[in-house]
């Protein structure tokens, strides 16, 4: 059974009635408090008994306190008096050891001082030798001395007379080198000034010709449709390309690429394309249905819409593949013509099945595999596309690297002549002055270079732009 008095307690939202356990009766004592008297009455009363129990621990333990130190007293002045007899115990006993020690350091101090006597003697006898030995000695070493010098003179005047002789030798070798040397360089600087030459011929007759495409603005689109029939002959098996632009609604060339008929539409304009003239190559198209195939070419400009890369791909309605080519002569017109052949054969076999299926639930699921390789086809085409540009950035860099090279060992050569030439009169005793060899390169000496085609980042191919007419 719990000693506690307090039972329980419960709240009625204004008062609380708490149930207490106590062996008296407490009416005659509380009977007449008010409920804030009560409650005053329990307060004072658990301070009051607080504060007795303090006090009442407080007393104890101060008992407890003064045992404790008269205990640990009495142990001090026990452990004091060990303490004293043992410090005068080790007091006589250390002042014995003191006065043997003292004792003892006098004996060794005068041992000590009776061998100090005796060296100090010795030193004396062996300073008197080492002067007689010194004295012996002096004649010796000046007679070794001159004989070393007599030797060395012998050996320096020998030595001189081989490096004589060598250096007469090398003089010849020298001589001869130099000259074969002068000779190499003299040959191989006019072996180089005539590839140079050639270079430059090369060079200047190609922007001639480049300068020649842009005259005559009135027969420019003819020029650049003459200009692409050579170039596809050249580069390309196809069947002679057929003149359609006096055809309406036929473009400007047609010809069938193995099984796919394909339109050309060329244009030779020096500002962009504008894009009634692709609204125009799409009207075109979708009246040829037949033709899985549209080519747009722009010889010297961009496409306007079309002109993110070099080469731009769309389908038509009539799933035809459309491609767009900016700037064509910017490019190497031989991986132009191969890309457009390659083009050719994936025109044909997407236009082939789509225009093979009918309209059965079967077809309509093949028509969503289509539209998702069409998808595909498209990224292959790009990814052709950013390799064809990924050579030629790396073919106009390597050149440019090649022709820096080249310029720079033909540079070097002709310093290392001029100073062959300079050191070989030198030494044949021409003491005339020459000039310094330039220190860099001469201009017209660099052979001309186009700049790098900079870095594109690939186009991601979305499929909304697959329907894009």
């Amino acid at each position: 059974m719990s000693d506690k008095a307090f039972l329980s307690e419960n709240y009625n939202g204004t008062f609380w009635t708490s149930t207490f356990k106590h062996p008296l009766p407490l009416s005659e004592l509380v009977s007449t408090l008010t409920v804030d008297e009560f409650q005053l009455v329990i307060s004072l009363a658990i301070t009051a008994l607080d504060q007795m129990k303090q006090s009442m621990q407080t007393m104890k333990y101060q008992e407890a306190l003064t045992l404790e130190i008269k205990r640990h007293q009495e142990l001090f002045d026990r452990e004091k008096y060990v303490y004293e007899e043992k410090l005068s115990t080790l007091t006589s006993t250390s002042e014995h050891e003191r006065q043997r020690l003292i004792t003892q350091h006098k004996k060794e101090l005068s041992e000590l001082e009776a061998s100090l006597q005796v060296q100090e003697f010795s030193s004396k006898k062996l300073k008197e030798q080492f002067e007689i030995l010194s004295s012996q000695s002096e004649s010796i070493l000046k007679s070794s001395i001159e004989q070393i010098i007599n030797q060395k003179e012998i050996q320096h005047r020998l030595e001189f007379e081989r490096l004589q002789e060598s250096h007469k030798s090398l003089i010849t070798t020298l001589e001869k080198q130099a000259k074969e040397r002068v000779a190499e360089t003299t040959s191989h600087h006019k072996d180089s000034l005539v590839q140079l030459k050639q270079l430059y011929t090369e060079r200047e007759e190609k922007l001639r010709k480049e300068l020649e495409k842009t005259y005559g603005s009135s027969d420019k689109g003819k020029q650049g449709e003459k200009e692409f029939d050579e170039l596809a002959a050249q580069y390309t098996k196809w069947p002679a390309l057929t003149n359609t632009s006096g055809t309406a609604h036929a473009t400007d060339r047609r010809v069938k690429i193995r099984n796919c008929e394909t339109l050309f539409e060329l244009k030779n304009y020096t500002d962009d394309v504008n894009s009634e003239q692709v609204k125009k190559f799409e009207r075109d198209m979708e009246e040829n249905s037949n033709c899985p195939l549209g080519v747009f070419i722009s010889m010297k400009s961009n496409i306007v819409g079309k002109k993110s890369t070099p080469f731009v791909t769309a389908w038509s309605s009539k799933s035809q593949l459309l491609l767009y080519i900016n700037n064509f002569y910017s490019c190497s017109s031989q991986e132009i013509m191969s890309m457009i052949d390659m083009c050719a054969d994936i025109a044909w076999m997407y236009y082939r099945t789509a225009r093979e299926s009918s309209d059965t639930s079967e077809t309509l699921v093949f028509q969503s595999r289509l539209e998702q390789a069409r998808v595909i086809v498209d990224k292959e085409i790009n990814t052709m596309v950013e390799t064809l540009r990924e050579l030629k950035h790396d073919k106009a860099f390597i050149t440019e690297q090649l022709n820096r090279v080249y310029t720079k060992y033909l540079h070097d050569a002709k310093q290392k002549k001029e100073s062959l030439v300079s050191l070989l009169e030198i030494l044949l005793g021409n003491t005339e002055e020459h000039e310094e060899p330039p220190t860099q390169i001469p201009p017209t000496q660099i052979p001309p270079t186009h700049e790098p085609v900079k870095q594109q980042r690939k186009p991601r191919i979305k499929k909304g732009d697959s329907n894009k007419s």
